[in-house]
C-alpha cells in the first residue's frame, strides 16, 4: 500500500475522520504543521480497542519526511505502567486530537500512576555504579588490543552513560537531545568532557575522558563501585539488609 499525502496535515486530517480514532498525540520536536527538510515527526494514534496484539505503529514518508507512528489502544493507556520505558514520552506530550475528552483523560491518568514508577530505585543505583565501572575496567588493559572495537565499545558506552543518567536526573527518557542540553546548561564540566571525547581522535585521551564521565555521572548516587564493595544484583527494585546479610552469610560462610 503506498500512502500519498502532500504534508502531515492532510494525514491528521485523515486520522480525525476514523470512528476508531479517539485521540491523535504529538511528541519530540517537530509540529504537523513544520514541512521543512531534515528530523522526523513523532506522533500516536490512540483507537478505541486494540486493532493488532503484535502491531505497535508503523513507519512511512510524507513528502519525504520520515514518520513515526505509534497505535495505542485506550487500554494500553489504562495499565499501571508503560509496557517499555519510550512510552513515558507521552508524559510530555501535545494533544492534537480527542473525541469525548478521551485522550486528555488517559493523558492525566498516566500522569499520576505512570510517573511514579520512574523513581530511581535502590537497583538502578547497584546496577548504574556497577556498569559505570565494569565498562572502563573491560577496556583499561586492551585498549590497544583493538583500536576500532575500543573506539565503538567508547561511544556506545557514552550513550549508555548518558541514558543512565537520564535517569539519575529524572529527565525525560528517550531524549538524546533534551539531555545534553541540561548537561550543557547544568553541569558545564561534564558538558566539556563531552565535547572534549567527541573532538579528539587519540584513544588514550578518549578513555580518559569516558573515566571522567563515569565519575561525574555516578557522584550523585554513591560514586563508582570500590575495590573491595559488594554489590548487589537485585531481583526487586529494594532489598531489605536481612536479605544481603543472609546472602553473604550463606555464601561467604567458611564452616
Amino acid at each position: 500500500m503506498e500512502c500519498k499525502f502532500e504534508n502531515i496535515e492532510q494525514f491528521i486530517s485523515l486520522l480525525k475522520q476514523n470512528n476508531e480514532v479517539v485521540g491523535i498525540l504529538e511528541y519530540g520536536g517537530r509540529s504537523y504543521k513544520d514541512m521543512s527538510r531534515g528530523g522526523d515527526y513523532d506522533l500516536t494514534i490512540i483507537t478505541r480497542t486494540c486493532i493488532a496484539e503484535s502491531i505497535g505503529g508503523f513507519h512511512f514518508h510524507i513528502a519525504s519526511i520520515p514518520i513515526d507512528c505509534m497505535i495505542k489502544s485506550i487500554n494500553d493507556f489504562m495499565l499501571e505502567e508503560p509496557s517499555s520505558e519510550f512510552e513515558l514520552v507521552h508524559l510530555n506530550c501535545k494533544v492534537l486530537f480527542e473525541r469525548d475528552s478521551i485522550a486528555g483523560n488517559l493523558l492525566e491518568r498516566i500522569k499520576h500512576s505512570w510517573k511514579q514508577k520512574t523513581e530511581l530505585t535502590e537497583r538502578d543505583i547497584y546496577w548504574f555504579r556497577f556498569t559505570y565501572r565494569h565498562i572502563t575496567d573491560k577496556l583499561e588493559h586492551r585498549l590497544h588490543d583493538d583500536v576500532l572495537y575500543s573506539n565503538h565499545f567508547m561511544s556506545a558506552s557514552l550513550d549508555w552513560f548518558l541514558e543512565c543518567y537520564a535517569k539519575i536526573k529524572e529527565l525525560e527518557l528517550g531524549k538524546t537531545k533534551t539531555h545534553l542540553k541540561y548537561i550543557k546548561d547544568n553541569e558545564f564540566q561534564l558538558y566539556t568532557y563531552f565535547i572534549d571525547f567527541y573532538n579528539t581522535v587519540d584513544i588514550d585521551e578518549r578513555f580518559k575522558l569516558l573515566k571522567l564521565c563515569a565519575e561525574y555521572m555516578a557522584r550523585d548516587i554513591g560514586g563508582l563501585w570500590k575495590d573491595g564493595e559488594i554489590l548487589f544484583h537485585l531481583n526487586t527494585k529494594y532489598a531489605s539488609e536481612y536479605e544481603k546479610d543472609a546472602v553473604l552469610d550463606c555464601i561467604f560462610r567458611t564452616k
